[in-house]
């Protein structure tokens, strides 16, 4: 199955709570091969969906959003890119507005 979150919008009351335990869940996952147990997801496609998404996620930062987990390259073989949780984003960002999602990319945005 694959699948990604783009956005998510939390109440204020309960957004510190949120941020931690999706942090602490994208620390969590495990990268490496697909067919190998125990991993949760595995390499972008190509070096240009990587530098794609590297791009949106740096652009982003660039900007303000702020990386509370990964946000960059993993290793140097393959194409495997850190879970990454931004915080901060705004809808003029092409993090934001941009569909960066390809095959087992694992994103979530948040904003304040």
């Amino acid at each position: 199955m694959c699948t990604a979150g783009a956005r998510i919008y939390v109440e204020k009351a309960v957004y510190d709570r949120t941020l931690e335990d999706i942090t602490s869940y994208a620390r969590a996952l495990r990268m490496g091969a697909g067919i190998d147990d125990g991993v949760n997801f595995g390499p972008l496609v190509s070096q240009e969906q990587l530098d794609r998404v590297s791009g949106y996620v740096s652009e982003g930062i660039a900007s303000g959003a702020r990386a509370v987990t990964g946000g960059q390259r993993r290793g140097t073989e393959g194409f495997f890119f850190e879970p990454t949780v931004l915080e901060g984003t705004t809808p003029e960002m092409k993090v934001q507005t941009e569909e960066i999602f390809r095959p087992r990319r694992y994103h979530h945005s948040l904003r304040r």
